[in-house]
């Protein structure tokens, strides 16, 4: 029995909260995958999941007319499970990286914040009780605001850092990210004055550089859950149409980056090893910088005679 997805699956959810500190939300996403994996072949032995199985998902999901992002989905969680059972508990299993995950939609769109929506979000955040005493709260929210948008870090990065992890000088950070590779992030200057005002106003001496604030309980470093349920009630006072999570942050911060250097560099900011990821998941397009990059390209065609032509 304890072969069978069923027998294994507790275990990992387990494993993927606690050793790869993921958040409440992605867990039940994990659950709701592996669900439809067993709902379509059944509580099967880990040995017998193969190839046919994950073609047969493919088929029934773009039959249904379902998006690629959602069999990709399927698909990508199946792969972390079966690498989780080869790699931590030793099974001989399926080799996850055979399995294709299918690419985006050509017309996927990749939501990003505007400038004025991120002015939004910051004059929404209270920082003063009464305008005179600190709000904590609301002061260490600002902070990671911040620290997100003007690093890209992930959300899961930006909660390990620690005091001593800040390099004031260069403005700067080293973190450790996806398959444990360590990277340079870069904050902004309203960043760094950030992290100094909310560090000098905390009265506790925690090593972590955002904790819970929770009346007389010991601080304690903030967890994923914790800021996930606080993002939760804050955002519904915004007044913006999209959807507000830690991951918009990055993404935007991608797509900035993106419009002011190349995929190459941007891949390098955010930690990524294939700008496949980059490029899929994370870029923006600014159709108003195409739309002007085009227009210098063709206006030069009538300078012809200026060209130097070369032959192969």
């Amino acid at each position: 029995m304890f072969m069978r997805i069923s027998g294994i699956e507790d275990d990992y959810y387990f494993w993927a909260q606690f050793e790869k500190d993921r958040a409440k939300g992605t867990l039940a996403k994990c659950r709701d995958c592996i669900g439809l994996f067993k709902r379509h072949f059944g509580d099967i032995n880990i040995k017998r999941i193969k190839l046919k199985h994950f073609e047969e998902i493919k088929k029934i999901y773009f039959g249904r007319n379902c998006s690629r992002a959602r069999v990709a989905s399927i698909l990508y969680t199946m792969k972390a499970f079966l690498k989780y059972c080869r790699d931590e508990r030793k099974y001989k299993v399926l080799d996850a990286g055979k399995i294709k995950v299918p690419t985006p939609d050509k017309n996927h769109f990749i939501e990003i914040l505007t400038e004025s929506e991120i002015a939004r979000i910051k004059e929404n955040i209270e920082t003063k009780i009464k305008k005179k005493n600190v709000n904590i709260q609301g002061l260490r929210w600002k902070c990671l605001i911040e620290v997100l948008r003007s690093s890209g870090m992930r959300i899961t990065e930006a909660l390990s850092l620690n005091r001593d992890s800040i390099d004031f000088l260069n403005q700067e950070a080293v973190v450790c990210g996806k398959g444990g590779k360590y990277r340079t992030v870069f904050f902004s200057d309203e960043a760094v004055e950030l992290i100094k005002e909310y560090l000098t106003a905390r009265p506790d001496d925690c090593e972590a550089l955002f904790v819970s604030h929770c009346g007389q309980f010991e601080a304690r470093r903030w967890s994923i859950d914790g800021a996930q349920n606080w993002i939760e009630r804050w955002r519904k006072n915004l007044g913006i149409s999209k959807n507000i999570t830690f991951h918009i942050f990055r993404r935007t911060f991608a797509s900035r980056i993106f419009a002011e250097s190349d995929i190459f560099i941007t891949a390098q900011l955010l930690g990524h090893s294939d700008i496949r990821t980059t490029k899929n998941h994370y870029v923006s397009i600014d159709w108003n910088k195409l739309r002007e990059i085009h227009h210098r390209a063709v206006d030069k065609v009538g300078c012809i005679s200026s060209l130097t032509y070369c032959t192969l």
